[in-house]
């Protein structure tokens, strides 16, 4: 079919397949057991915990007015999570 398209007889294809028809390569040596990698189980490492575990100190429709006072877009504003807006409030300087 690709022959038969082609204006030339002869054609050089860019990739010769192997013998086989497939990718097979030969791997030397032994193997080792492949064992799924483990998250270590650390708390109180990052700014989301602590910016999480104070959503419930803060008024969450105050710092949205003050956020909306501040100039950030009401509807941004409804994408973000409480966690996400105590963060930008204090990035905003509604809460210090």
């Amino acid at each position: 079919m690709i022959k038969g398209r082609t204006a030339q007889r002869k054609v050089k294809w860019i990739r010769k397949q192997p013998d086989g028809g497939g990718q097979e390569t030969e791997v030397s040596g032994t193997t080792a057991a492949i064992e799924p990698a483990v998250a270590p189980k650390e708390k109180g490492k990052g700014k989301k915990d602590s910016a999480a575990d104070a959503t419930g100190k803060y008024d969450i429709n105050a710092l949205k007015k003050g956020l909306l006072e501040k100039g950030m877009p009401e509807s941004l504003l409804n994408l973000l999570s409480p966690a996400d807006i105590v963060e930008n409030a204090k990035s905003m300087g509604v809460i210090k």
